[in-house]
């Protein structure tokens, strides 16, 4: 009976020794597991690799981007013939393609430049006929003002004559009043030297002559 509960209890030793064994390798395999599990998962949090953005904008090299863009009044014209191949380098003002409108516009552009031309021939003849027919006013205003200035001569002419004329008369009729005044002044002093000398002779009394001076 001893020996039997000797053996019993050995085996529960053993059993329990054995389980305590292969729950501490499992309980390290277990930790161990989780160390290297955190370790990857601190390794991705630290260097994540991204295989693809997805963002709004656009890409463009380091250095000078040179775009090449139409006009803005072309309209829903396409390209009919390129002139230049990618990567290309291009001059100012260097044609890089044929739109399909290029026929249409170059006609509408041949029309428009010979509506230019016959516009400023018209205007040109309005310009030349604008011209003379300032002339024509230029010379009618001239011919105007030089008859004007004839008139007005012959009117200072007449009225000149007319002064000189009357001018004369006055001068006439004061030389003529003038000699006659001399003529009465002569003939006065001839009666007053008689009545003196009658005087003195006695013939006429002195009241007498006092009356005719």
């Amino acid at each position: 009976m001893k020996n039997f509960l000797s053996q019993n209890k050995n085996l529960t030793i053993a059993i329990v020794a054995g389980l305590l064994m292969v729950g501490g390798t499992a309980l390290f395999a277990f930790h161990s597991l989780r160390s290297q599990t955190d370790s990857a998962e601190e390794s991705l949090v630290v260097e994540p690799q991204i295989d693809s953005v997805m963002a709004l904008g656009r890409l463009e090299p380091q250095g000078e981007v040179i775009d090449v863009a139409p006009a803005p009044d072309i309209g829903g014209a396409k390209a009919q013939e390129l002139r230049v191949k990618l990567g290309d380098q291009v001059l100012p003002n260097q044609i890089v393609a044929i739109l399909d409108s290029f026929n249409s516009k170059d006609q509408a552009l041949k029309r428009a430049r010979e509506e230019v031309r016959v516009a400023e021939a018209n205007l040109a003849i309005v310009k030349a006929g604008a011209k003379q027919g300032e002339i024509d006013a230029q010379t009618a205003a001239i011919k105007t003002l030089e008859s004007q200035l004839a008139g007005e001569v012959k009117v200072y002419v007449a009225t000149k004559a007319g002064l000189e004329r009357e001018l004369a008369a006055q001068k006439q009729e004061k030389a003529e009043a003038i000699a006659r005044l001399k003529t009465e002044l002569a003939n006065a002093e001839i009666e007053f030297e008689r009545y003196r000398q009658l005087k003195n002779e006695g013939a006429v009394t002195i009241s007498q002559f006092d009356e005719n001076n």
